[in-house]
C-alpha cells in the first residue's frame, strides 16, 4: 500500500500589526534602574548668575536620570550634577524634559558622556 502525499500551499506568515504603541521602557536606549539620593544641580541663569537646586534622583542609566525637584528647568538647560554620596554621578547633562508631577517637577536629563565611557 503506497501512500501518496500531496503538497499543500501553505500562506506564508502573517504578522499582525499591534494596536499598542510600544511603552517608554522599550523606546529606551539604556535600561533604567531605580535610585535614591539628593543631588545638586548648578546653572548659569539668563543674567549668567550660577543657580544651585537640590533634587531627589529616582533613577538613573547609562545615558541618563530623572530627578524630582520644587522648581522647574528650561529644556535645553546645561547643568552640571554633583552629590557627596553618589560620586559617579558628577558630571554636565543637558535637560530633555521639565513636566509637572503634583507639587514635584520631573526632570530628564541626558549626559553629555555615558557614564559607562566614564568609568
Amino acid at each position: 500500500m503506497s501512500q501518496t502525499l500531496v503538497a499543500t500551499e501553505m500562506a506564508p506568515p502573517r504578522v499582525l500589526a499591534s494596536s499598542k504603541p510600544p511603552s517608554k521602557a522599550e523606546l529606551r536606549t539604556h535600561p533604567r534602574v531605580s535610585l535614591r539620593g539628593l543631588i545638586v544641580l548648578a546653572w548659569r541663569d539668563e543674567d549668567k548668575e550660577i543657580k544651585y537646586l537640590r533634587a531627589i534622583i529616582r533613577n538613573i542609566s547609562s545615558g541618563g536620570a530623572l530627578v524630582q525637584s520644587y522648581r522647574p528647568l528650561a529644556v535645553g538647560s546645561f547643568v552640571r550634577i554633583r552629590s557627596e554620596k553618589l560620586f559617579f554621578l558628577a558630571g554636565s547633562a543637558r535637560v530633555q524634559r521639565c513636566a509637572r508631577r503634583g507639587l514635584m517637577f520631573d526632570i530628564g536629563l541626558k549626559f553629555y558622556k555615558d557614564l559607562s565611557a566614564r568609568y
